[in-house]
């Protein structure tokens, strides 16, 4: 990976100010925790674009919305299109089953956070034809096409 992130990259870094904040935070402290150092190193000078709000539309249909609980700067991803819609969990989700119970356990920072990003998820769930595509499900691979195929047909 870090052969493939160079410095002078042009890809832009897009991450929420929060968490931004944090992992540097935590680091300079000493306590990375999942933020360790080394798998950071390669991101020095890259081309980032902080967020600081909690909708942020990247380009028409695509749209980024902070949800916080897991980590302070835990963001989703909703892709629109004339076929439906698919939303992509990042960390805010990890399992499946944690849609239904609502809970990560200590994999949780913010419960305040995360019980409001789950309901502004689930309201979004509510549009016609949409997907979730939970990133970090063990069977993600089972359950998704692979390209070219689209996710939404």
């Amino acid at each position: 990976m870090k052969q493939l992130l160079r410095p002078n990259f042009k890809a832009q870094i897009i991450t929420h100010v929060k968490e931004l904040d944090f992992a540097l935070r935590m680091i300079w402290l000493g306590k990375g925790g999942v933020y360790l150092p080394s798998d950071l190193e390669a991101l020095k000078g890259g081309n980032w674009f902080p967020i600081n709000t909690d909708h942020f539309e990247l380009l028409p249909g695509v749209n980024i919305y902070w949800v916080g609980g897991h980590t302070p700067g835990s963001i989703m991803l909703s892709v629109e299109s004339e076929k439906g819609n698919v939303i992509f969990t990042g960390d805010f989700i990890h399992l499946p089953d944690e849609l239904n119970v609502e809970m990560k356990g200590w994999l949780l920072m913010d419960s305040d956070e995360y019980l409001n990003g789950m309901k502004r998820l689930k309201l979004m769930m509510r549009r016609p034809n949409t997907k979730l595509v939970i990133s970090h499900d063990p069977k993600i691979w089972e359950k998704y096409p692979k390209a070219p195929t689209p996710l939404i047909s």
